[in-house]
């Protein structure tokens, strides 16, 4: 493995970590709003080239014994150029795949009381 692709194998998982922890913030911060992310990646490291979007409305529908439940509603893309092997072994594909994408959660909030009291 030669220097570039060390690198940008690096700068794509630092990348990565940074948007999970942008998105787990953003999901924290509040029950509503709208989630647009996404990435580029591959390079040769893996995959030759690799992209993902992703755009998605997130809403609160119920409130119950301290359980927010979240529902979100949105759409997502993956492209992928693949392969590896050559001749009789080559193994190759380049495809887009995309559609709706929909998911629910359940936020569970402590409150915790200090008491505070002489002996």
């Amino acid at each position: 493995m030669n220097l570039l692709s060390t690198a940008l194998q690096i700068a794509s998982i630092v990348v990565s970590i940074l948007l999970i922890i942008l998105i787990l913030l953003q999901v924290k911060g509040g029950a509503l709003g709208s989630l647009l992310g996404g990435d580029v990646g591959g390079f040769g490291v893996g995959s030759e080239f690799s992209w993902q979007g992703v755009g998605a409305y997130r809403f609160a529908f119920a409130q119950s014994r301290g359980i927010t439940w979240s529902g979100m509603l949105g759409y997502r893309a993956l492209y992928a150029d693949y392969s590896k092997g050559s001749g009789d072994t080559l193994y190759q594909y380049d495809m887009l795949q995309h559609g709706p994408i929909a998911g629910i959660s359940a936020q569970m909030i402590c409150i915790c009381t200090s008491r505070s009291g002489t002996k």
